[in-house]
């Protein structure tokens, strides 16, 4: 009899670019209006706008297929949360407790190449290219007022000074 073999052993971060690394380029990025916040506790780049706040899942070119195995017989899915939505969550969480806002944050998944392959994203969870990044924020339905930017801004840095618009 065969011994079972070794489970295919994957780095933490198989799959997804280093974090900073979005980071990093993400003020260039980023259409007037919209900020990078810092939340201590996540480890993805977080961001505030007119369109709401996004925590961002940065997909590299070499990753697996970008989507969902769905192996459960419910077809609905509402008995579990993809990573993305769970990061989402934790984020909304920890700004509503800063900020004293109540506040929905939104995961959005950035890939850095055409190549990737896009599958079912039965999480709803959306898919964006990063050189469209901006052009979709701006697309967003205004969910946040010039105020509330500002605050939920501010609790994530409290020296933040909107720029005048």
């Amino acid at each position: 009899m065969d011994p079972i073999p070794d489970a295919i052993e994957h780095p933490p971060t198989a799959g997804t670019v280093d974090p900073t690394d979005l980071a990093a380029q993400l003020p260039s990025l980023l259409p007037p209006g919209w900020h990078v916040v810092d939340v201590p506790g996540v480890e993805r780049p977080v961001v505030v706008g007119p369109g709401g706040v996004l925590v961002l899942v940065a997909r590299h070119h070499t990753s697996l297929p970008i989507g969902l195995d769905d192996p459960s017989p419910w077809p609905d899915r509402r008995h579990r949360m993809s990573t993305p939505q769970v990061t989402a969550e934790l984020t909304s969480q920890l700004l509503a407790a800063r900020s004293g806002l109540r506040l929905r944050v939104r995961p959005l998944v950035v890939v850095d190449s055409i190549d990737a392959l896009v599958l079912d994203r039965p999480d709803r969870v959306h898919v964006v290219h990063r050189d469209q990044l901006a052009w979709w924020l701006d697309h967003q339905p205004l969910e946040l007022g010039a105020s509330e930017v500002a605050r939920v801004a501010r609790s994530a840095h409290p020296a933040f000074d909107p720029p005048a618009v």
